[in-house]
């Protein structure tokens, strides 16, 4: 599931979005957003800003729902303030290329969902083949 990473924060929400994440089970994922979540992302084509759980589910989805192989591959989480990063990188292959990318998300916690998710993403790169492959 995940290769190398640092020890989660003792945080529900912060190992299950870990979890979710990892084998890409976007209504976990989803379970881990408030209803009205205020979800930013900042990508190298623009911005994304939507505001409800299932949008910001969807908006993962599309990331990352079109790999026929997947792996997280690392993470690690941290406090900033009130907002808890959570940094991850993935690996995945789809239509015949591998690719990987990294996003580091600043989320505000309230009753063990995400109220706030502002996320930065490096882009989708070109790799070579990951030796899990």
């Amino acid at each position: 599931m995940v290769a190398d990473s640092e020890a989660s924060l003792d945080h529900p929400t912060v190992e299950a979005f870990i979890q979710a994440l990892a084998v890409r089970d976007f209504v976990a994922l989803e379970a881990c957003l408030a209803p009205d979540v205020a979800f930013r992302a900042l990508l190298p084509g623009g911005v994304v800003e939507v505001g409800t759980d299932k949008e910001a589910a969807d908006v993962l989805e599309h990331w990352f729902g079109v790999y026929d192989r997947f792996r997280l591959v690392g993470f690690d989480t941290s406090y900033l303030g009130n907002m808890i990063r959570i940094g991850y990188r993935v690996e995945g292959h789809a239509d015949e290329d591998w690719w990987e990318v990294e996003q580091q998300a600043y989320c505000e916690a309230v009753d063990d969902r995400f109220v706030r998710v502002n996320l930065v993403c490096s882009g989708v790169y070109d790799r070579d083949p990951p030796d899990w492959a």
